[in-house]
């Protein structure tokens, strides 16, 4: 980079990326997560649509403390978290000052952000999140979402014929390129290219800390 960054520059810079940074953390927690209901699942039952939705059906599960029927739910809980960053990063690299900056100060990263959001942001994901996940109301029809119009989208976001097929597995084509422990290559991971996005923007003359007051 030929140009040295102003300090307001470098400020909404590293600002993008600790919240980019924070988008990460929480996607590697949805991987997490879904792991830990398949390791807790998958010796008492298979985690089907309507146990995966809402808390239907009891099932006896060991646990050291709480209730162990939320376990079901915490399934439901990863896929929301998906959905909202999802959603999250996309309107952040979306915003056209942030997109400027990033084409001339971390232009690899904002590829990589480019065609991870053309992949998961889709109108169907945008459509959860704004009918279901985050608000309740549907404003075309001043009314909740039923259960047949939430599954709908779940089985186009999840590329799945019908909810009624709908098992755990699922979800891991869903969030692989995400975070998973194999998986280090920024252009298959979300959560590398965002720490590789850290590595291109220091590299040009960046600076990146939390706690500083530019």
């Amino acid at each position: 980079m030929s140009t040295t960054p102003s300090k307001e520059v470098s400020q909404k810079l590293s600002y993008l990326y600790f919240y980019l940074h924070d988008i990460s953390q929480e996607m590697q927690s949805v991987y997490g997560l879904i792991q830990i209901v398949e390791a807790t699942l998958s010796e008492h039952v298979e985690l089907e649509a309507p146990k995966f939705f809402d808390m239907r059906g009891e099932f006896s599960v060991k646990i050291s403390k709480g209730n162990p029927q939320v376990i079901k739910t915490m399934a439901k809980i990863s896929f929301q978290t998906a959905i909202i960053n999802i959603c999250r990063l996309s309107e952040a690299i979306g915003h056209s000052d942030m997109r400027q900056l990033l084409k001339k100060y971390s232009p690899l990263s904002l590829e990589r952000f480019e065609i991870f959001i053309k992949k998961y942001y889709t109108k169907e994901v945008k459509y959860y999140r704004n009918k279901y996940s985050a608000h309740p109301i549907n404003r075309d029809t001043d009314n909740f979402l039923n259960l047949k119009e939430i599954f709908n989208l779940i089985e186009k976001i999840l590329n799945i014929s019908s909810m009624e097929k709908f098992r755990l597995d699922h979800f891991y084509g869903f969030v692989k390129e995400f975070h998973h422990p194999n998986i280090t290559d920024p252009n298959q991971s979300i959560t590398w290219a965002i720490y590789e996005m850290s590595n291109e923007l220091r590299n040009n003359g960046i600076t990146l800390d939390r706690e500083k007051d530019f």
